[in-house]
């Protein structure tokens, strides 16, 4: 890497990336406005930990859904004192989030970050569903190096952080795939087509591979309320607007904005037979955002200012529902 532009931009961008972290994280009082679940049940694991509880054993294929390495750091944490466990939880957000917006403020305006990185969906994902967030956040590191030992290495981590990471990976492989058959117009209704075939199975199928590893999170969908169309169509509407409008030239932009127009369509798809996806467009956002900074400067504006005000929406619901 050059040394000047290490200086000069990146050095630039690490510090805004550390300050607007570390105001997200620590000084936002998220818990007033929102009680996080995920991280409620992580604390009863840790103090379950530390009272001298014991995680399962494993063997064999199950070791890939088990997620071994979170489990590992719980019990690291278990280790300390119990009132600084939800601290290092923090710290998790706080590396996730820094990833998200360390390679996102590199492709568009800072402004539009600043603004689009508080739609509920992303806080839920950054202060409560931190696992997934730690995991894809390393994804995205492993995709814009693009180093293949250090890639892969990120990669192995990911996925024994959490499991999710291998449909990731998965729909990533296959977009790459289709890359270099399809021509771009084809190529994105391809992405889209992809995302109704993975709602089917992960609606009918994916029980039966976590049956027959023994996973706890079978039949769990069955519990999960599902997001509604319309919460959801709004987000389809958007990889319409993709599918009909953007064009790009480099296959690494071309790939990443497939990726979001996959995410965004498995969340509809989801929805409409009745399956939670919520958390695949939560995880998406960066990559919606520059998927959109790639549309023609009219549609760009236009599709930014249709996301401001549902966002806005979404804010005045989510503030209003949890505050009471």
């Amino acid at each position: 890497m050059n040394l000047s532009i290490l200086n000069n931009r990146d050095f630039k961008y690490i510090i805004f990336v550390i300050i607007y972290s570390y105001v997200y994280i620590y000084v936002i009082p998220w818990v007033d406005i929102k009680e996080f679940t995920d991280i409620d049940n992580y604390l009863s694991r840790i103090i379950y930990l530390q009272r001298g509880g014991k995680e399962r054993i494993v063997t064999g294929i199950s070791v890939l859904f088990d997620e071994g390495l979170w489990k590992f750091i719980l019990l690291k944490i278990s280790l300390f004192s119990r009132a600084s466990y939800e601290e290092y939880l923090y710290i998790v957000s706080l590396i996730s989030l820094s990833t998200y917006t360390f390679y996102t403020v590199k492709k568009i305006n800072p402004l539009i970050l600043l603004f689009f990185f508080f739609n509920p969906m992303f806080i839920d994902l950054i202060m409560g569903q931190i696992r997934i967030a730690l995991s894809f956040s390393l994804l995205f590191i492993a995709f814009e190096i693009n180093k293949n030992k250090l890639s892969i290495f990120l990669v192995v981590i990911a996925v024994f952080i959490h499991s999710a990471s291998l449909l990731l990976l998965l729909i990533y492989f296959l977009l790459v795939k289709g890359y270099s058959i399809f021509s771009e117009r084809k190529y994105y209704l391809y992405a889209i087509f992809l995302a109704l075939i993975l709602a089917i199975l992960l609606k009918y199928g994916v029980d039966i591979i976590l049956i027959a590893v023994e996973d706890k999170r079978a039949n769990y969908s069955s519990i999960i309320k599902s997001n509604s169309v319309a919460y959801s169509i709004f987000w389809f509407l958007i990889t319409l607007i993709l599918l009909i409008k953007v064009k790009i030239q480099d296959s690494k932009t071309n790939i990443l904005v497939a990726f979001s127009m996959t995410m965004m369509s498995l969340f509809f798809f989801s929805s409409v037979i009745g399956e939670y996806g919520q958390r695949y467009v939560a995880i998406s956002i960066p990559l919606i955002i520059i998927a959109i900074n790639n549309l023609p400067k009219y549609y760009k504006e236009s599709t930014y200012i249709m996301f401001g005000f549902y966002q806005m929406l979404q804010l005045v619901y989510w503030t209003e529902f949890y505050i009471i």
